[in-house]
């Protein structure tokens, strides 16, 4: 099912497939330090490669947080779920199932996710009430309760900073549910927005920042003609 999904939003153009995703192009990541004030916009953390970042979401809870449209957050996030996919494919007994959602996109009145994820899947348009569920969505939150030594699903939340208001208190009580001690152990997170998303608990998350696109990053994607035409033009770098 996620298979299809990630073919038809591919098709449709609403996502990049992974090869429009240019290595060359990704930004360059930094770890900030478990003791830094998370909304610090510093550089002394560790810096991550796309692969070290990909280790991350599959040990950890992330927060990824790039500051500024056009940053790359879902380009990041794209990315991971294509490589996510990959490897759960070559390897289903010990990597997790991505699951991608748009968070502008979670605008239900209760249960976001399971309702949204049983819309994307199953396209189940059941409507859910506070104290039940229904159909895939019900299935969905018992396959999410299911205690493995390695957690089976990862859910990608992109954009948590465009959320309708209405819509976020209700999402960052469902959150909690999945997180250590709540009642969806098998689900890893990966959050990315503009801000730290403060009301979830800091100790559960890795925070990565998204860093500006550095000057390497154009002089591997260009050929060294291109190269040499804007090397010394620095309202042009700046551009691209």
């Amino acid at each position: 099912k996620v298979k299809d999904f990630r073919d038809n939003q591919v098709k449709r153009g609403a996502i990049l497939a992974e090869e429009q995703i240019l290595d060359a192009l990704l930004p360059p990541l930094m770890l900030q330090p478990e003791d830094a004030d998370a909304d610090a916009k510093n550089e002394t953390g560790e810096r991550l490669e796309f692969e070290d970042f990909c280790e991350l979401a599959q040990k950890k809870n992330v927060q990824l947080i790039g500051r500024s449209g056009g940053s790359g957050k879902t380009t990041l996030m794209t990315k991971l779920f294509h490589h996510q996919l990959k490897l759960c494919e070559a390897d289903p007994d010990n990597q997790a199932i991505p699951l991608y959602i748009e968070a502008k996109s979670l605008v239900s009145k209760n249960k976001l996710i399971l309702r949204h994820l049983s819309y994307l899947l199953f396209d189940d348009d059941t409507v859910i009430t506070s104290s039940e569920t229904h159909g895939p969505a019900d299935e969905l939150s018992t396959a999410f309760k299911v205690r493995r030594k390695i957690p089976r699903y990862m859910l990608l939340i992109d954009g948590y900073n465009e959320l309708p208001k209405n819509s976020l208190k209700t999402l960052n009580s469902e959150l909690e549910e999945y997180l250590p001690n709540g009642i969806y152990e098998s689900v890893r997170l990966v959050i990315s927005s503009r801000e730290v998303c403060k009301d979830l608990p800091k100790g559960e998350f890795a925070q990565v920042n998204i860093l500006s696109l550095e000057e390497r990053s154009l002089r591997n994607y260009l050929d060294p003609a291109q190269w040499q035409k804007i090397s010394n033009n620095k309202s042009l770098k700046t551009i691209l």
